[in-house]
């Protein structure tokens, strides 16, 4: 079972009644536990001549002080006194008594418990302090002596302030006399001097009603600026409030419309006299424009002019002049653009047509994007994992790369184990072998478009190839790793690890060899030359025995993995 912390210390005071003192930690033997007494004076010893019940998780002390019950005063205290040492001998090979570990360990936890409980009676210096327990209790003990120190000085100051208290009560008594005479000389100079202040009072009276005279004239005076800037600042309000009612006035007439009066902005083309009048200047003489000279222009055919556009609407401005619409399906009407000349073109999306820079065909955004999309999809390597037939989409020289399917790794040896001649045996089975990578092989051959290709991909340990022009092997499959043998007729030993299978890469790692402690570890699968396709599987670990009589399958290794066919065109 479990031991939970309990306290490795119980403490009881005596009441002249109690014999039985019960405690409820562990122990094992009456060796284990300590009484211990304190006195009423703080003597401390340990007792003797008590008796211990003890039960599975604690137990009672039975004790007579003196054949009597522990009297008022007294306290008793029981603790654990483990032994701490380990008397447990454990025989490899041999079979183990769970309850003999168990006890062990439920001892090796009292005695942390009664170290812990000691040190938590103990002085713990800080984690950080540089001092050692030597000097704190060099340091207790000073104190202790500077304690005693000051207390001898409080007693010498005491003795001494008595005597100085004494002597000041017969100084008191003639400074008292003294005091009397002092007293009455200073009641004719107060006298004197509460005259000589009433003076200066008066003088000071008069003075105070001249300046409050002066300040309430000065009062007054600035009362009557303060009340003329008061009706100049009036003034001035009243006339901004009259420009901004004329301005208001203003701006609530707003512009003229065809519906309202209201303000014009004399724009271009509009003449005004000083005197407010308006008119329109008479349009200036018409001059046909000539290839020699500006002037005014007919628009003819196949030209435009923009007319008047609403706001926002962007260029052209009124008045541009631009060639207008025009469409033909013949590109010699308006000029056919080809190698030489400037000119009209037609767009098509097909880029597959057979026309060249004199035909006036150029290819659109869509048939360049076709065009790209198809060149990527053909440069781009092709990785095929399942059989099928594959047909060539443009002629051109390609690289083709065969790698065969990587084989599965061998399951793992059973371990047996049995009872014969009075001893358990248990033994275990050797781990299989890796797999072997598949192969990796590659040409590079010129692909006629259209033309047609089985190809094969090879599963675990299978051939992989492309058409008649390239094959690649399988990886051979790992050995299983050999199963112990049991007592019955049989020779007596684990089991032998299993080969590593045929591999195309690098080589396909063994299973191990039984060992005392465990069943062998499977052989590591081998990595092929692709890195990915075509590994080999892991071996599976040999099976590991019990301690009950029977067999213990090992692991199963794991799948190799299968093969594939890469495609890419090259460049000549």
């Amino acid at each position: 079972m479990t031991m939970p912390y309990s306290p490795s210390r119980a403490v009881y005071e005596g009441n002249d009644a109690a014999t039985r003192f019960p405690f409820s930690f562990k122990v094992w033997d009456a060796s284990q536990l300590v009484v211990t007494l304190t006195s009423p004076d703080g003597a401390t010893t340990e007792a003797s001549g008590w008796t211990a019940d003890i039960g599975a998780s604690g137990g009672e002390i039975v004790y007579l002080h003196e054949a009597a019950p522990l009297p008022a005063g007294w306290k008793l205290a029981v603790t654990r006194n483990m032994p701490f040492t380990q008397e447990v001998n454990l025989v490899s090979a041999s079979r183990f008594d769970p309850q003999v570990i168990e006890d062990a360990l439920d001892q090796a936890t009292a005695e942390r418990q009664q170290t812990l409980e000691m040190m938590r009676r103990a002085v713990i210096l800080p984690a950080t302090s540089d001092k050692s327990p030597q000097d704190m209790v060099l340091e207790v003990y000073a104190a202790r002596d500077d304690a005693q120190s000051a207390s001898s000085a409080a007693h010498a100051a005491k003795t001494a302030a008595g005597q100085s208290a004494a002597q000041a009560a017969a100084s008191a008594a003639g400074a008292s006399a003294a005091v009397a005479a002092a007293a009455a000389t200073a009641v004719i100079a107060a006298t004197a001097q509460a005259d000589r202040a009433q003076g200066a009072a008066n003088v000071a009276q008069a003075a105070a009603g001249a300046a409050a005279d002066d300040a309430r004239q000065a009062v007054a005076a600035e009362l009557n600026r303060a009340s003329s800037e008061a009706d100049r600042a009036q003034s001035e309000a009243d006339r901004a409030q009259m420009e901004a009612n004329h301005a208001q006035n203003l701006a609530n007439v707003g512009p003229a419309t065809s519906d309202k009066l209201g303000f014009v902005k004399i724009g271009e083309g509009i003449a005004v006299t000083e005197g407010g009048i308006i008119s329109v200047p008479p349009p200036p003489e018409i001059k046909l424009a000539t290839k020699y000279g500006a002037g005014t222009v007919i628009v003819g055919a196949g030209l435009d002019v923009s007319g008047p556009t609403e706001e926002g609407q962007g260029l052209p401005a009124p008045g541009t002049l631009s060639l207008a619409a025009h469409l033909n399906e013949s590109g010699e009407k308006y000029g056919k653009g080809d190698s030489q000349f400037f000119g009209h073109v037609k767009l098509v999306d097909d880029f597959e047509q057979n026309a060249d820079a004199t035909s006036g065909i150029s290819i659109s955004p869509k048939g360049v994007k076709t065009a790209f999309d198809r060149l990527v999809g053909i440069i781009g390597e092709q990785v095929i994992t399942s059989s099928r037939t594959w047909v060539v989409p443009e002629t051109g020289r390609y690289q083709i790369t065969a790698v065969g399917g990587g084989g599965n790794g061998g399951a793992g040896g059973k371990g047996v184990s049995g009872y014969n001649e009075d001893r358990t045996w248990e033994l275990h089975g050797g781990g299989g072998g890796g797999g072997g990578a598949g192969e990796r092989t590659q040409i590079t051959q010129t692909l006629t478009k259209n033309a047609s290709y089985v190809l094969t991909v090879g599963g675990v340990s299978g051939a992989s190839s492309f058409g008649g022009l390239l094959t690649a092997r399988g990886g051979g499959g790992g050995g299983n790793g050999e199963p112990a043998t049991g007592w019955s007729g049989e020779e007596l030993r684990g089991g032998y690890g299993g080969a590593g299978g045929t591999s195309y890469g690098s080589a396909a790692g063994a299973g191990s060899a039984y060992t005392y402690w465990g069943g062998g570890s499977g052989g590591s699968g081998a990595t092929s030359y692709d890195g990915y396709y075509g590994n080999g599987g892991s071996g599976g670990a040999g099976g590991t025995a019990g301690w009950a009589a029977g067999s213990y399958p090992g692991s199963g290794g794991s799948a190799g993995r299968q093969g594939c066919i890469k495609i890419k065109i090259v460049p000549v």
